[in-house]
């Protein structure tokens, strides 16, 4: 999936855990890498802060325009890359189905 989120460096892990889950459903065996999917990048503390992971933020530009409107720029944000990977709910639990 390619889409964007941003985050403050203060969020823990399992809030973007749980953003995931509710953007694909149930998932088991939830892993989340940054820069590259590898077992040695595997995020294994949810408990942990992005900042505390390594992965310092930076206050966005704020400029005024020609106009006096305040403008803020984040062209100078670092952007990291997360890979995910899950495995789909168990299959093997039966349908529970109610006839009328």
């Amino acid at each position: 999936m390619n889409f964007t989120m941003k985050f403050r460096e203060d969020t823990h892990i399992f809030s973007i855990k749980k953003l995931l889950r509710e953007r694909h459903g149930r998932m088991d065996d939830l892993k989340l890498c940054f820069n590259a999917f590898s077992e040695a990048n595997e995020i294994n503390d949810e408990m942990l802060t992005l900042l505390e992971y390594g992965l310092k933020g930076v206050q966005p530009e704020v400029k005024v325009d020609d106009e006096g409107h305040l403008v803020v720029s984040e062209d100078n944000i670092p952007t990291v890359q997360v890979y995910y990977d899950f495995k789909p709910p168990n299959s093997d639990d039966p349908i529970l189905l109610h006839f009328k």
